[in-house]
């Protein structure tokens, strides 16, 4: 009987430890996964507060915002805001003579550009060319010096015209430099006589400005 009570009384007391020891085991685990949580919840607000402090540098650091621009729907179109439906008919503008004007003159003088640059393409090699590498070909330039000095002319008279009335455009210093920079390209073909039927290829979309 003495043998069989030792043996159930150290049974128990084994059971009892090995609880003790799981107990210990889940609240260490516990601890370690409330540690856990805290960390990542300490390292995600420190990420909040540099992604805000980083907002309000870029803030501060950025040019002043202007108006978000209509779309160009808006601007063609008339549309039904409730319904969100395009209207019949087109948008009433008030009246702005400086971009009219300036508008008016760029359907004028865009009219030779195009002309020019079409008189100097020999338009049978030009339509019935089988590659892109014949395009070089299709270029006579017979008429370049005239084209190339009306252009260079009306470059400078609208740069010239939106220096003086900027209101005119609706981005002037993004035409500005456009013109500045078409108008440095354009001295390549002048002093590269093979290149110049690039100058007429890249002018062709004026026929699409106009």
């Amino acid at each position: 009987m003495t043998s069989r009570l030792d043996t159930a009384t150290s049974t128990t007391i084994d059971n009892g430890e090995r609880r003790i020891s799981s107990s210990n085991n889940a609240i260490s685990s516990m601890k370690n996964g409330r540690q856990r949580s805290a960390a990542a919840a300490t390292t995600s607000i420190r990420k909040r507060i540099r992604d805000q402090l980083r907002r309000r540098r870029r803030s501060n650091s950025a040019p002043p915002r202007y108006g978000r621009r209509s779309s160009l729907l808006k601007e063609h179109y008339c549309i039904d805001q409730e319904k969100r439906i395009v209207l019949p008919g087109v948008p009433k503008h008030e009246a702005d003579w400086a971009r009219d004007g300036h508008d008016l003159f760029n359907l004028v003088v865009l009219i030779p550009v195009i002309v020019l640059n079409i008189m100097n393409w020999n338009w049978d090699a030009l339509l019935s060319m089988t590659s892109v590498r014949d395009v070089s070909d299709a270029w006579t330039g017979e008429w370049f010096l005239t084209f190339y000095t009306y252009v260079q002319s009306y470059f400078l008279a609208d740069l010239a015209w939106i220096l003086l009335i900027p209101s005119c455009v609706r981005s002037p210093k993004t035409i500005l430099q456009h013109h500045v920079a078409t108008m440095l390209y354009m001295l390549i073909p002048w002093f590269y006589p093979e290149l110049r039927f690039f100058m007429g290829a890249a002018l062709s979309v004026e026929v699409n400005t106009w």
